[in-house]
């Protein structure tokens, strides 16, 4: 049987919008539902911002998916308040978090974002300090960084982006994690270094940490992490 659609309205999406859903049943993770729907987990991530923590969802969670704008009759106004009503309440909206275009310079990311990034792929503490700091040190944290040209054959082909994922000839524009068309995204970067790493857990197919390049970036990251509040409780 097919999901349902539903209109889904949330403080990412003030619009109703066309979602369809899937219902969450016993050992499922958001990145499984993604990947078997063949979504980026991040962007379905996006799109439940109810669901504030990837590692508790629970079976009956209702999880959107390829959300698209519904209908509407007539021009919605504009929003007048920076807060909403929630049970009668009224709750301040969290701030608006600047995008990866503002938080560059000269086409490089500042440690704010290379934290941020990879804390959203689902690095936490002192793996999200490592990968960081590693990333840092391969690419100089430049989304558009292509390396290791010199190692390219029949099979693999440059490392791109911003942790400096090495491509493979096959997986070009699949969406898998080591397309060289999608690696150039530092999301989607992102989120092929979580997978690569064992979430986080095996950093040895980066030369700059076998190496221990890597070591030089670790204050600045932990610093950027810290001012952003990403290692609270950790």
């Amino acid at each position: 049987m097919a999901a349902p659609t539903i209109a889904v309205a949330d403080r990412m999406h003030p619009t109703p919008e066309l979602c369809t859903i899937h219902q969450v049943v016993p050992g499922e993770s958001i990145t499984a539902i993604a990947l078997a729907a063949g979504r980026n987990p991040l962007e379905v991530a996006q799109i439940n911002p109810h669901i504030t923590n990837w590692d508790l969802i629970y079976p009956g969670d209702q999880i959107a998916l390829d959300c698209r704008p519904a209908p509407v009759a007539a021009e919605v106004p504009p929003v007048e308040s920076q807060s909403m009503p929630i049970d009668g309440a009224e709750l301040p909206l969290p701030p608006a978090l600047p995008t990866l275009d503002r938080m560059a310079i000269n086409g490089a990311l500042t440690p704010q974002a290379v934290v941020a990034v990879l804390y959203d792929a689902g690095f936490r503490g002192n793996a999200l300090i490592t990968m960081a700091a590693v990333c840092q040190a391969e690419s100089a944290a430049k989304p558009d960084a292509v390396g290791d040209e010199h190692l390219t054959d029949d099979k693999w082909g440059p490392s791109y982006g911003l942790c400096q994922i090495r491509s493979l000839h096959a997986e070009r524009g699949t969406g898998s994690t080591r397309d060289g068309e999608a690696l150039v995204d530092p999301v989607f970067n992102g989120w092929a270094a979580y997978a690569i790493s064992g979430s986080g857990t095996n950093f040895d197919p980066w030369t700059c940490f076998r190496t221990a390049w890597w070591l030089e970036h670790v204050e600045t990251m932990r610093a950027a992490a810290t001012e952003l509040g990403l290692l609270e409780g950790q």
